[in-house]
């Protein structure tokens, strides 16, 4: 969430006009400090950072049965010690082979055979 909003150089008080949600409340979900937070605010800052609903589910702790997250945000919270030099390590291996790390998963049942 951090960085669709940084690289929109948006800040708390603008994503509060755009979204309508407290800058409090933006600051602890985006910090991780709200423990699941309403879905439906999770939905409003999807749609306003153009990001994919189920990476902020991801992050809330929100259990998905018909959509994976982004990579990044899927490693983060699978993995929560991964270091940043790891993710960085996966983003290049992404690039080399051409895999859009942006994509989300297959649905249950898709990568089955």
């Amino acid at each position: 969430m951090r960085d669709a909003r940084e690289s929109r150089d948006l800040s708390y008080g603008q994503l509060e006009s755009e979204t309508g949600i407290g800058k409090g409340t933006l600051f602890k979900i985006e910090a991780g400090q709200s423990r699941q937070p309403d879905q439906a605010l999770l939905q409003q800052i999807a749609d306003t950072l153009d990001l994919p609903l189920a990476d902020l589910y991801a992050a809330a702790g929100y259990d998905q049965a018909d959509e994976l997250p982004t990579l990044k945000p899927y490693l983060r919270t699978r993995y929560p010690a991964l270091p940043e030099t790891a993710l960085h390590e996966i983003a290049a291996i992404t690039k080399k082979y051409g895999i859009d790390p942006s994509s989300t998963g297959p649905r249950p049942g898709e990568d089955e055979r």
